[in-house]
């Protein structure tokens, strides 16, 4: 069975439809959160997610739209696009935001947008947040996004182990994988993770997807925003790269 695992999408309407055209077939398609914020086609981004009814988790600037608590934790652009977003997409697309699981679990995966102790906030900055995540998941595969920056935690003779490149994996647990951004790669960060169990095989590959075209459509808002360039700066250098990756699983063999 083949799954492709999305996050971040980030209202960037190009940078989905980028990635949606470089992946392949696959049986099942994830989305980790945070389909909004930052970018200038939220409305257009939720109505893909929605009709092609991938299991979606929320993600913090989901929740942001329908929490405005949250925004005093954001900085004051980010914040604008949030609020700019609320007024944008109606009342429909706010309700299925608000409506978002933080967590779900598939066949022994834990998938959450940022961590397996924070579902919804945590970053994962360095090898101590990453130990004390593995330790949650007794041996569980977990899949997050939120970092905007690919990469695998595991745990080899107590040490945290840490690898990222473009290629195909194969996972025995504890293992935790983390997403890179459909719409906004931070390519100053370094966090994913993923535990797996070790009585199934896993291949997951990582397939890098060029997407400069795009940036010239690419809508960034709103105009305040715009002119101030912050967010229309972490769409222009976030696009570069964008990843998608397939995860195959296998059935034990006996």
């Amino acid at each position: 069975m083949k799954i492709a695992v999305l996050s971040d999408i980030h209202a960037n309407w190009q940078g989905l439809e980028a990635v949606l055209e470089d992946c392949p077939p696959v049986d099942e398609t994830l989305c980790l959160g945070d389909v909004v914020g930052y970018g200038g086609d939220p409305t257009r981004c939720v109505d893909e997610v929605v009709e092609r009814g991938w299991l979606t988790l929320v993600g913090n600037h989901d929740r942001a739209c329908t929490d405005p608590a949250i925004l005093e934790w954001f900085n004051e652009d980010a914040a604008t696009v949030v609020r700019w977003t609320v007024d944008e997409i109606g009342e429909n697309r706010l309700e299925w935001l608000r409506d978002l699981p933080e967590s779900k679990t598939k066949e022994r995966v834990l998938l959450v947008h940022a961590s397996p102790r924070d579902h919804i906030y945590e970053y994962v900055l360095d090898t101590a947040v990453a130990q004390a995540n593995l330790e949650l998941l007794d041996g569980r595969i977990c899949l997050h996004g939120h970092t905007h920056v690919p990469g695998i935690f595991g745990m080899s003779d107590g040490q945290v182990t840490h690898d990222y490149r473009v290629d195909t994996f194969r996972l025995a647990g504890p293992r935790k994988e983390r997403s890179s951004s459909v719409g906004s790669a931070m390519t100053s960060e370094a966090r994913r993770r993923r535990s797996a169990k070790p009585s199934c095989r896993s291949a997951l590959p990582f397939a890098s997807k060029p997407v400069d075209e795009a940036m010239g459509g690419a809508a960034m808002a709103p105009p305040s925003v715009r002119r101030g360039g912050w967010c229309g700066y972490r769409l222009l250098f976030g696009l570069g790269r964008q990843l998608v990756r397939v995860h195959h699983r296998e059935p034990a063999r006996s």
